[in-house]
């Protein structure tokens, strides 16, 4: 439904919003209802304001009920600089006065079991579809109390990275019955390890996931082959493993992997145990054909890897990030006469060791299809560069 906020009956919203930020963004008039401001603009006084516009528009329903239908059909996100009782009672009377509105709750770092139990328990949290609890310190209680809360059966979005996630708070995480409509699950900087790779690779909690981050885990050959054999693979459209001493041996895992069929998106940079052996078993996968996107960044591509990569089979692949991955202008030459970027829309080349002698290739390649390039920190001239080339 479009609304024209320049529309008379509309006046009293843009009059009330002026009043607490006179320099409203063309977006915030247009959308009235979405809380995706800087960060410092995401505190008491926003919600204020926004609270107010809702409950002008409740006393006029009849009048304004077309406003809050437009704002109930927008993703609020609820972000509290630290969380307690009150900032779910006044998530209470968003619900209240857009009860068909979607929430993204993100409460702030540090937060221990006994807050996560008591989050696991407010029904408001039943109208919470994306949870962010990254940063924060919940061992087995509350984790276990968030897997079997009944208000969260609804979440597609889970984040609970960024801090170290013990073992057994990840195992009653894992013992979860209240994720099946769960699509995204981020538990990326968390320490994982091998036995944490293996604890989710078993559990039956997350099987119709879509998107998968795992980053910054050490879960080293170990705990990746264990979630390539695993059912939680299956499905996956996202997968995103960087910085995991993924060795030769999790890479063949993924290559071999009968579950990632499905694969759109790889993030694999930073692991530089993978060797040229590992990188030939991913380029060269029957499984990963599928392929759209793929993140090689931080891989340090010399020039057996770069072989390797050359040797790549993929032919529906748009997008490949290569940056700080060394590549000097030999390496560049090789893998565009492989036919490695064919197929390619985007192509990231930022942060290696190229210069002005691989604008023939790169004017060769812009010339045969449309492609955005990105060339910056490399030793080139950026006035000479052909004008289809992005610097």
């Amino acid at each position: 439904m479009n609304i024209d906020t320049r529309d008379e009956r509309f006046s009293f919203v843009r009059e009330m919003m002026n009043t607490t930020f006179p320099a409203l963004s063309p977006f915030e008039e247009r959308c009235l209802g979405v809380i995706e401001l800087p960060r410092e603009r995401r505190r008491s006084t926003w919600n204020k304001r926004l609270f107010d516009v809702l409950d002008a528009a409740a006393a006029n329903a009849g009048e304004h009920q077309q406003l809050i239908d437009y704002m109930s059909g927008f993703e609020h996100r609820w972000e509290r600089p630290v969380w307690s009782a009150d900032s779910l009672d006044q998530l209470a009377r968003f619900v209240e006065l857009l009860p068909l509105a979607r929430f993204t709750f993100s409460p702030d770092h540090n937060h221990k079991d006994a807050d996560l139990v008591a989050l696991s328990k407010d029904p408001m949290m039943r109208h919470v579809h994306t949870l962010q609890l990254d940063c924060n310190k919940g061992r087995a209680p509350g984790m276990r109390a968030l897997a079997e809360s009944e208000h969260l059966s609804d979440l597609v979005a889970l984040d609970i990275g960024g801090h170290k996630l013990h073992i057994d708070a990840l195992e009653a995480l894992c013992q979860g019955v209240s994720f099946d409509k769960l699509a995204t699950l981020s538990i990326s900087s968390a320490s994982l390890g091998g036995k944490g790779g293996v604890a989710l690779a078993t559990s039956e909690a997350f099987l119709n996931l879509e998107t998968l981050h795992l980053n910054e885990n050490k879960l080293g050959a170990k705990g990746i082959t264990a979630l390539a054999n695993s059912k939680i693979v299956h499905g996956l459209g996202t997968l995103s493993i960087e910085h995991n001493n993924v060795g030769v041996g999790g890479a063949k895992a993924l290559a071999q992997s009968d579950g990632l069929s499905s694969l759109s998106h790889l993030q694999i940079g930073e692991n530089l145990s993978m060797k040229a052996a590992g990188l030939e078993h991913l380029v060269q996968s029957d499984s990963l054909r599928g392929l759209r996107t793929l993140n090689l960044s931080r891989s340090a591509l010399k020039e057996d890897r770069v072989s390797a990569l050359a040797s790549a089979t993929f032919d529906q692949l748009a997008s490949m990030d290569l940056s700080s991955c060394m590549i000097d202008d030999d390496a560049l030459a090789l893998l565009y006469r492989s036919g490695a970027f064919d197929h390619l829309a985007y192509l990231n080349l930022r942060h290696n060791h190229l210069t002005m002698a691989s604008m023939t290739t790169l004017s060769e390649l812009v010339s045969r299809q449309p492609i955005y390039i990105i060339l910056s920190s490399n030793d080139l001239d950026r006035d000479s560069l052909d004008s289809r080339v992005v610097a």
